[in-house]
């Protein structure tokens, strides 16, 4: 039989339960506002039912309702989704940063950048050649060689600041990092204490997510949760927390810049750190986050002064040795016009292998000292002879030891700049670099070897273009004559319209009748390679034959016309060029790199910001309160509690009558 005042406690329940609801509503409404508030809701379930017997048997009649639990509207999908998709934001974000800062380094639009400086060097010495003994124009060329200069090393300095104020990015970076991972490790700790009777401690679960949100921005991070309800965190394979414990980042002893963590000897002039673990000294290296964006900035930076210090090492090796060749005003040999007076430099490359990169740097070698990186452009100034009073006087700008006339030797100064390197050999690590001239001793524009073209001396170039090459084998035992492109593939000779045709591999090569430039000179003169359909090579001039001949043990090719010589050498000296592009083209290379990937990483900001508005929508419909959606509730709950106040009055009425007017009769 049910007790008598069942349905009073019954209606209590419904009273608290709807109460304990509003309270909740109302917490959700003061927090609405809160960073990182999760949208909390009681999660009610009948009470266990009580027998009562009837005509057929027990029936249960409900007893009402409680409160299980109070749990936050939160999705760890939407969690793991949004830290992940904010490291890549802030990664982003920091090399975006980074790049606007390069171009404004590089920054040519308003005719005052090293590209402009560059061109008006070259300038120089084009009007120097027209009248050798002109001291104005003597004077013009050192004024715009040491604006030149200036404009190299401001930049290389700018960058130089640029990578400082990234390390201290990093410095404080660490500090917020540890002092997240601390915080964290406390509310592990408390959430610990709190839910050990079965409670959730939603607030302080909370407030642990969103400084998990906050380590997000600086380092990629991967959280699980355990049983007990901590958080491990690890971060490219560290357990950076881990329940109630931590490791702390910090700092490594700083040591003098090079290139990669300072193990390739490449200098950038700035004191670098490694972010390392405290407790172990191992190196933590963030695959993600702002922290990897300002590594990777740095790596940037250094890229650019490496692309700087490969033209100065060029100005203090090629264009001095041209400088020596010529003679100065008084009929005196050439000084280096770059660097000491005194100094040899002497150029080499070197390459730094790891498992993620294969560069490529350069060096000067001057005193037995290999100088490298900021070391090269802090070389690169003017030789203190030419810019003193009347040093106009030193610059070798003629080529004989007259000291009046045309500057000969000032047209193959000004040619330094547009110059391509015609030939290089490379065996293992070793990289021998070749330039050519003429019998008069002019810098050839263009010439493809006609001696050794590969390793192999019986392949030779019959064909090059844009596209590609086509080499003729010829098989030393056999005869055998066979044609190939520069990937190996095997291609068949015919004929279309007069013009050669070799195709193969899905590729077709077509040549021109005149064939390709092998030979030309500052003065005109041209000579054309051509490969006949039946395989037989003429050398022409103007359309006319000449006569084409190899001495292999000096390196030289002769051309011999009806009216005119000439000898292309080959030698190895001073590089004219880098890689195989002039020094205008390397540095227009460079730009437009920078141009390309600051492009590029715009490009990915604005995808970002699509993602993360996406996530962000994804997770606040999860978490987020809905102003209406919470009214509603207080509105349904306030009804509530209203009707179970009203049921428990009547309730009440009807237990007061049965108590206190039932049996009156006959009193």
């Amino acid at each position: 039989m049910r007790s008598t005042f069942t349905g009073l406690n019954t209606m209590v329940r419904g009273i608290l339960a709807n109460q304990l609801s509003l309270d909740t509503v109302g917490h959700n409404i003061t927090n609405a506002s809160t960073d990182g508030y999760s949208r909390q809701n009681v999660n009610l379930a009948a009470t266990r039912g009580e027998a009562r017997g009837s005509l057929y048997g027990d029936i249960l009649v409900g007893t009402g309702v409680d409160a299980m639990s109070i749990t936050r509207a939160r999705s760890i999908y939407a969690d793991r989704q949004f830290w992940s998709e904010t490291a890549t934001q802030e990664y982003y974000d920091v090399m975006q940063q980074n790049y606007e800062k390069l171009e404004t380094i590089f920054d040519d639009s308003d005719q005052d950048g090293i590209q402009n400086a560059m061109h008006r060097f070259w300038e120089t010495w084009q009007t120097l050649s027209a009248n050798s003994s002109d001291d104005y124009a003597r004077r013009n060329v050192i004024s715009q060689a040491e604006l030149m200069v200036n404009m190299i090393r401001t930049a290389a300095d700018e960058m130089q600041v640029q990578m400082e104020h990234e390390l201290d990015e990093i410095g404080m970076r660490v500090n917020d990092i540890n002092d997240i991972t601390s915080k964290i490790v406390l509310l592990n700790t408390h959430i610990l204490e709190q839910e050990v009777t079965g409670a959730t401690a939603n607030d302080l679960r909370d407030q642990r997510d969103l400084l998990v949100d906050e380590l997000s921005k600086y380092i990629n991070v991967d959280v699980r949760e355990n049983a007990d309800g901590q958080y491990n965190i690890t971060s490219s394979n560290l357990s950076l927390v881990s329940g109630a414990s931590r490791l702390t980042l910090s700092l490594s002893n700083g040591f003098s810049s090079g290139g990669k963590g300072g193990l390739d000897g490449v200098r950038y002039g700035v004191t670098e750190y490694s972010v390392i673990v405290s407790e172990t000294n191992i190196v933590f290296q963030p695959t993600n986050g702002s922290m990897k964006g300002n590594f990777d900035a740095i790596d940037e930076c250094k890229y650019f002064i490496d692309q700087l210090a490969t033209v100065s090492a060029l100005m203090l090796t090629s264009f001095n040795e041209q400088h020596k060749a010529g003679y100065d005003l008084e009929g005196n040999a050439g000084q280096n016009f770059f660097g000491r007076a005194s100094q040899t430099y002497t150029y080499g490359e070197f390459k730094f292998n790891a498992a993620d990169e294969d560069y490529l740097y350069c060096y000067v070698e001057a005193n037995g000292s290999k100088l490298t990186g900021i070391d090269i452009i802090s070389e690169l100034q003017l030789n203190s002879n030419i810019t003193a009073y009347g040093g106009g006087k030193y610059l070798a700008a003629n080529a004989t030891t007259q000291t009046t006339g045309q500057g000969n030797n000032a047209v193959l100064l000004s040619n330094f700049f547009t110059m391509n390197r015609a030939y290089t050999e490379q065996t293992g690590d070793t990289i021998s670099y070749y330039y050519y001239s003429d019998a008069g001793g002019n810098s050839l524009i263009t010439f493809l070897d006609d001696i050794i073209t590969t390793e192999d001396s019986t392949r030779e170039i019959v064909y090059a273009g844009d596209d590609g090459m086509v080499y003729r084998s010829t098989d030393t035992a056999t005869g055998a004559v066979t044609y190939v492109d520069g990937y190996g593939k095997t291609l068949s000779i015919g004929t279309n319209n007069g013009n050669v045709v070799f195709t193969g591999d899905g590729k077709t090569y077509t040549t021109s009748t005149d064939g390709f430039l092998v030979y030309e000179n500052q003065y005109g003169g041209e000579i054309y390679k051509r490969i006949n359909a039946d395989g037989t090579i003429n050398y022409l001039e103007n359309g006319a034959e000449v006569g084409m001949s190899r001495d292999t043990a000096n390196n030289t090719v002769t051309y011999t016309g009806a009216s005119n010589t000439y000898v292309a050498n080959r030698s190895e000296q001073a590089i004219r060029a880098i890689g195989d592009v002039s020094i205008y083209g390397y540095y227009d290379t460079t730009m437009s790199t920078l141009g390309i990937r600051s492009e590029t990483m715009d490009l990915k900001v604005e995808m970002q910001e699509d993602v993360m508005t996406q996530v962000n929508n994804w997770r606040a419909s999860e978490m987020g309160v809905d102003w209406n959606e919470e009214l509603t509730n207080m509105i349904r709950f306030q009804k509530g509690f209203g009707a179970c106040a009203r049921c428990l009055t009547a309730m009440d009425e009807m237990l007061d009558r049965l108590v206190n007017n039932t049996g009156m009769v006959g009193r």
